[in-house]
């Protein structure tokens, strides 16, 4: 009977440590995760502001150029203080299709880990963050549409000038970039909101670390 029990303690224990085991990989998977995930996130929000003050600058650059009275359209010279605002904007666009790339595989990792269920790791939080990426996702394919009808609608005015009805699709540009400017604002909150779900998840992931 002795020698039972001693079998039955001795499984329990390394059932116990294998488990352990597995809960340690998870806790350190979820700070490496969460760690990678604010240095991400903290590009990404450079990326908007540098897009936001671009986007301001798309009508002071237009009226300069135009002021120049060019004899043709406006990019047809590939010159001129818009033309070189149209390119920054087009390798931003580039740069936050990467960054939502990005950010999906951090979403699909702290999903992954989550679904695990380990016992020293605050999955609820983990979840929340997962949410909030969706979210951001969420923003990012409606800026990115937004800009790509921008720029269309851009270069089909500046190719063409000048125009009968200028004012008419200057205003609709005008709309479209007001667009952009609203989504990055709010892409820009919710990453806010983002990270300090992140700095507080790998705090307390730390300290249970300990």
């Amino acid at each position: 009977m002795k020698r039972k029990w001693l079998a039955i303690s001795f499984l329990l224990s390394t059932l116990f440590f294998i488990a352990s085991c597995g809960i340690t990989q998870e806790l350190d998977e979820s700070l490496a995760v969460s760690k990678e995930l604010n240095v991400v996130i903290g590009q990404q929000e450079a990326i908007l502001k540098d897009l936001l003050k671009t986007v301001e600058k798309i009508e002071p650059s237009f009226e300069k150029d135009i002021d120049a009275k060019p004899k043709t359209g406006l990019f047809k010279e590939q010159e001129g203080d818009l033309y070189k605002n149209f390119n920054k904007r087009k390798d931003l666009l580039d740069e936050l299709v990467a960054g939502q790339k990005e950010l999906k595989k951090y979403q699909k990792e702290i999903k992954r880990i989550s679904s695990k269920e380990a016992i020293d790791v605050d999955n609820d939080k983990l979840k929340l963050i997962s949410s909030s990426l969706k979210i951001i996702e969420n923003n990012y394919d409606s800026l990115i549409l937004y800009m790509e009808t921008g720029f269309e609608q851009e270069e089909l005015l500046y190719e063409n000038l000048p125009v009968d009805n200028l004012s008419e699709q200057g205003s609709i540009i005008n709309r479209t970039y007001g667009s952009v400017t609203m989504v990055a604002e709010e892409s820009i909150s919710n990453m806010e909101y983002t990270l300090n779900l992140s700095k507080n998840f790998q705090k307390q992931a730390s300290t249970t670390k300990k």
